[in-house]
């Protein structure tokens, strides 16, 4: 049994387990490894909304990047930027997942758009999937 006084020393908190014997050195383990699975959750959890949180969506980055520039050297933001299929999608859901509204439109040519800020992405099936073209404004 331990004293009030070594129990609450920050040196029997380190020792507290070899003072108490066996059962407590187990709880130890038990603490340890159910720690280590909330943290294996924790990373998982990061893991699955790596791709396109709110705020560190890639693809979202990259057109973001491709926006800026394009304003900075025409001051105006580009009409049209086209994505491969892999770009497009993770687009979509990062703005399903900000609550955007998703408008999601045909061309006249039959190629799908998808409003993205005052830009519109032109998907380009045949692309590489993660191809992000250069911005422009006349089609």
């Amino acid at each position: 049994m331990l004293s009030r006084r070594e129990l609450l020393s920050g040196a029997a908190l380190g020792s507290a387990p070899r003072l108490m014997g066996g059962e407590a050195g187990q709880n130890t383990q038990s603490l340890q490894r159910a720690n280590m699975l909330l943290e294996d959750i924790r990373d998982e959890l990061r893991a699955e909304h790596a791709n396109c949180a709110v705020a560190l969506c890639p693809a979202v980055g990259q057109l973001r990047r491709l926006q800026r520039t394009f304003l900075k050297s025409s001051r105006k933001f580009p009409n049209f930027i086209e994505v491969g299929i892999a770009v497009w999608e993770q687009v979509h859901d990062w703005q399903l997942e900000t609550r955007q509204a998703v408008a999601v439109a045909r061309q006249p040519d039959g190629r799908y758009t998808l409003a993205f800020g005052q830009t519109t992405l032109l998907l380009k099936p045949e692309a590489a999937d993660d191809f992000v073209g250069y911005p422009y404004d006349i089609l």
